[in-house]
This record gives structure tokens, sequence and C-alpha cells, in this order.
């Protein structure tokens, strides 16, 4: 990455580095960890993320072998011509000017949530992307506090990402489901074992998100957008 900035040389630097791993971060809603539980992102600055590591000593009669590495699954981003045509389809254009520009509510609070989702994908534990990726839905999709989560955010994700009523009803189901595995793993230590479940919770959201980002243009505020799901809902809005 390139950055054309007027500051002092350290702050400048600063600043490239900041804009980077937000660059970085937006990056992984086109990562697979974005759709697969087990797989986190190595995709991320250098320090901003631990890394599982084996270390090992082999030793024996005339012999010594001293290895470490990472022991985790390793995942990078390749971007090659077929890979960026398939982005651009999926709001790469839109998603790059929230980088640089956010000239209202809604560009803002989206990139705040987007670059929550995004660190989600970075997370090693399986529990903790879950808690992220909920948390990132619900900054965007909840008017406030006094909502009731599960029910405002399974129907507005549900008609948000499909016009069939049948899988809208899926949907909400699933995020119920999903919720409630997050709510047992903060209060009672649980861990997921559905893994099913929260896959397909991941993909919901995904969806969910690049809905909000053909919003872009669309709606000046976040609560403009509340409003279009919940008319839906209610049969007054297309």
């Amino acid at each position: 990455m390139r950055f054309e900035l007027l500051a002092e040389p350290q702050r400048a630097e600063e600043l490239a580095i900041e804009r980077a791993v937000d660059y970085m971060t937006l990056l992984q809603f086109y990562t697979a960890p974005a759709m697969i539980l087990s797989l986190a992102s190595h995709v991320a600055p250098r320090g901003t993320r631990p890394y599982r590591s084996q270390n090992s000593l082999v030793y024996a009669p005339g012999f010594f072998q001293q290895s470490n590495g990472i022991s985790e699954v390793p995942y990078e981003i390749v971007i090659d011509a077929e890979k960026r045509e398939y982005m651009e389809t999926k709001g790469l254009m839109v998603l790059s000017s929230l980088a640089q520009f956010t000239p209202c509510d809604y560009e803002e609070k989206l990139l705040g949530s987007m670059l929550v989702y995004g660190r989600a994908l970075f997370q090693l534990d399986p529990n903790d992307k879950l808690l992220q990726v909920m948390t990132a839905i619900e900054m965007f999709a909840l008017r406030d506090g006094s909502e009731p989560i599960q029910a405002a955010l399974a129907d507005r994700i549900a008609f948000a990402i499909s016009q069939e009523p049948k899988i809208r009803q899926e949907i909400v189901q699933n995020f119920r489901a999903a919720y409630s595995t997050r709510s047992s793993r903060s209060h009672h230590g649980a861990s997921i074992t559905d893994t099913e479940t929260i896959e397909q919770f991941l993909r919901n959201a995904w969806a969910f998100f690049l809905t909000t980002l053909q919003g872009v243009g669309r709606y000046k505020t976040r609560l403009d957008f509340l409003d279009h799901l919940d008319r839906k809902k209610y049969g007054h809005g297309d």
C-alpha cells in the first residue's frame, strides 16, 4: 500500500500504518475465515494478532533436532484477476470508498461495524469470533440498548437478506440458535459444539453486511435503514 500524507515524518508513518491496518481489516470480508469457523486469517500486520506456535526438541545418541513454527492452519489472501472481479461484484469499490471517506451517519456507522467484523476474523478462538461477529451486527442493526436483541436482530437480518418467507423463518431460527450458543459461552463458559449452525450464521452475517454495503448512497442514516427493514416486516415496504 502507498499513502500520500502531509504531516511530520513520525506522525505520517503512524497514520499510514493505521490506514493500512484498517484496509487489511476490511478486506477480511472477502476471505474464507468469514465463512469457516475454525479458520483465523493470518492477513494482518505482524504483531497485531497472536499465533499458536509449536516448539520441539528431539535428541538421541548422536542426534539433535530443534524446530519451531506456527501450528495453526495457514491462510492468505491471493487477489488475482479472477478474485478481484468477484470482489468487485460484492462491493469492493464501496468498501474502498468507506475506508477513505464517510460523508454521512450511515456510512460512518457501517465502517465502524465492518471494522469490528473484520477483526473478528483474526480470532483464533471460535467463541471469540462468534462473539465479535455478533457484536458487529448489534452495533449496526439495533436501534438502542432497550430493544430485545434476539427478536429485533433475527427479524432484521432475515428481512435484509431474503424475500422468501420460508427462508426468513430459517434465518430467524438460526440466529436464535447462534445467539443461544453465544450466551452459553458468555455466561457459562460453554464451547461451540454445533459448528454447522454457527457457520450458517456466519454466512447469514456475511450476507447481511453485503446488503448494508449495497445501501451506501441510498440511506443517509443507520436508522433510515432500520426503518426500511421494519416497514418490510410489517408489509409497508418493498
